[in-house]
């Protein structure tokens, strides 16, 4: 006669208790990876969008330019420069040179940035043509927050300040920099885009380029 004998229920429950501990550990492993995958890729896009955004602001506003147009307001010549805290408006020669649209191919265009409900919008039309349509776009659908300020230097004492508003009618010059801050939400989170600050190579009296300060 065979002297083996079968597991008992004890042995039975025990060994399934521990199938079950080591399956819920496993997934419990393969969950936090999924989270800690998902959260990475979450931060790389909100990476990239930032890149892009800091990229196309800095390139559009190297191209300031300080072109002059007739007011009728004042009945004289102005730079075309102005911006608020959340709007901007200029004339830039950063143009893509391979494009078809007509805003592009004169070599300078109107670009106006501001903070709408769809996000931070970029409207670019030809540069001497009021009445032209605008080439409307969204650069950031997920900004829910701007704030521009533009550098302004003292002629007598040369000291530099940030302002929160330029208006070219009552100044004959451009801004040394311009800085942008911008929020995203992102996930359900705002994720603030590291301040852009651009130097403006025309910036000075009556677009003349002078010497830059040092920016904090």
């Amino acid at each position: 006669m065979s002297d083996r004998r079968g597991f008992t229920l004890l042995e039975v429950v025990l060994s399934m208790a521990i199938v079950a501990m080591v399956v819920a550990a496993v997934f419990a492993v393969l969950r936090l990876g999924h989270r800690a995958e998902r959260k990475g890729s979450e931060r790389l896009e909100a990476n990239q969008r930032v890149m892009v955004l800091a990229d196309r602001l800095s390139w559009l506003l190297a191209g300031a330019f300080p072109y002059r147009q007739f007011d009728t307001d004042t009945g004289r010549e102005r730079i075309f420069f102005d911006g608020e805290a959340d709007i901007m408006e200029f004339v830039t020669t950063s143009v893509d040179r391979y494009s078809s649209d007509a805003a592009d191919r004169p070599g300078l265009k109107f670009v106006r940035l501001a903070l709408a409900s769809g996000g931070l919008r970029a409207d670019e039309r030809v540069f001497y043509m009021n009445d032209a349509v605008l080439n409307e776009y969204v650069l950031e659908p997920n900004a829910v927050s701007l704030r521009i300020e533009y550098m302004e230097q003292d002629r007598e004492t040369g000291e530099t300040v940030w302002v929160g508003n330029w208006d070219s009618r009552s100044r004959e010059y451009m801004p040394l920099a311009v800085s942008l801050d911008i929020v995203l939400q992102l996930e359900g989170k705002e994720v603030r885009v590291p301040t852009v600050i651009v130097r403006l190579p025309a910036g000075g009296s009556k677009g003349t380029p002078v010497p830059l300060p040092r920016l904090p």
